[in-house]
């Protein structure tokens, strides 16, 4: 999800604010302050007007060329799959390691509604559409390499009055 803001704004497309969510998909603690942080920034630099926001977060699931669910490749000195979970340390199979990750996403969406919820959008912000979802990092090596996806599972706009619509 963290790449996706990334390249919008190497692509120079304006008013794009990119918030470290880490290798775990879980924004900071603060949330909303770093949100209501980058909306005063992106406000002052329109003119004062109200900004919308979208939020992307979720956890990252790493698929090796060989199809194996919670690997990612890294190149060290030739091609290398490395384990990037516990579970796949421990020997789980695919479907404890998809559970896993199921997990990890409803945790994460609900500290980020949690936080949205505890003290509305924040000044200059007039609408936040959220999405939640799993980032798919595939191989990058050999014929069989391909590019990250984001597959969403929650979409919802949330307007300044609180009124919330489901996208």
């Amino acid at each position: 999800a963290g790449m996706l803001g990334k390249d919008l704004t190497n692509a120079g497309v304006d008013g794009v604010v990119s918030l470290d969510c880490g290798s775990g998909g879980m924004p900071s603690a603060n949330i909303m302050s770093d949100v209501s942080a980058a909306a005063k920034k992106l406000s002052a630099s329109s003119g004062g007007r109200d900004v919308s926001v979208v939020l992307i977060f979720g956890p990252h699931v790493g698929i090796s060329k060989e199809g194996k669910v919670g690997y990612v490749e890294r190149r060290v000195n030739d091609e290398e799959s490395v384990g990037t979970s516990e579970y796949v340390k421990a020997g789980a199979d695919d479907r404890a390691i998809a559970d896993a990750s199921k997990q990890a996403y409803k945790s994460i969406k609900s500290k980020v509604e949690a936080q949205i919820g505890a003290g509305g959008l924040g000044e200059g912000i007039s609408e936040m559409t959220v999405v939640g979802g799993v980032t798919l990092n595939r191989s990058k090596f050999g014929k069989e390499k391909g590019e990250d996806a984001f597959y969403p599972l929650l979409a919802k706009q949330i307007k300044g009055d609180g009124s919330i619509a489901e996208i």
